[in-house]
């Protein structure tokens, strides 16, 4: 074989094999920096876990107090503004009207069971 077509053959087959040789380098490269990354990441959670309570704290002082806040200003808007129509008011006098006719009633309701049980009475001590 000449020494020419030797050269070609050699450098025709180095070049056929350096994408297998690069998959293989990059699968083994790929392999380790997996494992690393793996590594890493376990590593990690803990700060992961301290970032986010420290953001979940940081969430609830910038933005769950003030709204807070807010709705509670709202709420006391409304009672204010209820209070001043009279609406509550009016309800409650009513509420305790009908308090007062219940409690009437139930009154008459125990007057009339006592007159019937001393009734009752009466019939049983006459035997």
């Amino acid at each position: 074989m000449n020494g020419l077509v030797k050269t070609i053959l050699i450098i025709l087959g180095i070049l056929l094999l350096i994408p297998v040789l690069g998959i293989v380098v990059r699968t083994f490269f790929g392999l380790i920096m997996a494992l690393i990354g793996l590594v890493i990441g376990i590593l990690a959670i803990p700060f992961s876990l301290i970032g986010g309570l420290i953001g979940l704290f940081v969430g609830l002082l910038f933005l769950g107090i003030p709204i807070l806040i807010l709705v509670a200003i709202a709420g006391l808007g409304v009672w204010v503004l209820s209070h001043a129509f009279g609406g509550k008011s009016e309800k409650r006098k009513r509420t305790r009207e009908t308090d007062v006719g219940t409690m009437r009633d139930i009154q008459r309701g125990l007057d009339d069971m006592e007159k019937r049980l001393d009734s009752l009475e009466t019939i049983l001590s006459d035997r």
